[in-house]
């Protein structure tokens, strides 16, 4: 099984500017400013995507899940920071507090699931949970390109593929 996930650094270069678009300020003056050039417009699309994510990039010291949470809790601050989502006893608890947490919450949370790659092989990656209510929507990791990425995974695939990857999570508050 591969581990690890070209497109990490796109993923998590969304999250925060969408995190940003919603309000919460990012402790990196590299990251802040990349994702305040998209507000202002001026360059080509790809080049302020390249620019974004290189900043982030610069702030992952791994890909584990303990990395991606310790670059988040850096730029976002500990408070904000959650990975509790997988923690109930069961499918049905677990599914139950992503439903409460995404209630009212317009963020994506962040979830690493088992999925099988363009090259045939298995691996863990990164995605963005759009909405969780009858099917698990996860959205483009990189929106401003020009592949469409969205998708509509079945729940129970998407609980599976999710707890086959240990439950990993990561959410705004």
């Amino acid at each position: 099984m591969h581990t690890p996930d070209a497109s990490l650094a796109v993923t998590l270069a969304t999250f925060l500017f969408l995190v940003r678009r919603a309000g919460l300020t990012l402790a990196d003056p590299a990251v802040e400013s990349a994702c305040a050039a998209f507000d202002a417009g001026g360059a080509p699309v790809e080049t302020l995507g390249n620019a974004l994510v290189t900043a982030v990039q610069a702030r992952l010291s791994g890909a584990r899940v303990e990395d991606v949470v310790a670059a988040l809790r850096a730029l976002l601050g500990d408070d904000h920071v959650h990975t509790d989502l997988g923690a109930g006893a069961d499918r049905a608890a677990r599914a139950t507090a992503i439903r409460r947490a995404h209630f009212g919450n317009h963020v994506p949370w962040l979830a690493v699931i088992i999925d099988r790659q363009p090259d045939g092989e298995v691996a863990r990656h990164w995605v963005l949970v759009e909405s969780f209510d009858e099917a698990a929507r996860v959205m483009d990791p990189n929106p401003w390109d020009d592949k469409d990425e969205n998708r509509t995974i079945d729940l129970g695939d998407f609980m599976v593929q999710w707890e086959l990857a240990g439950c990993a999570s990561v959410r705004v508050a």
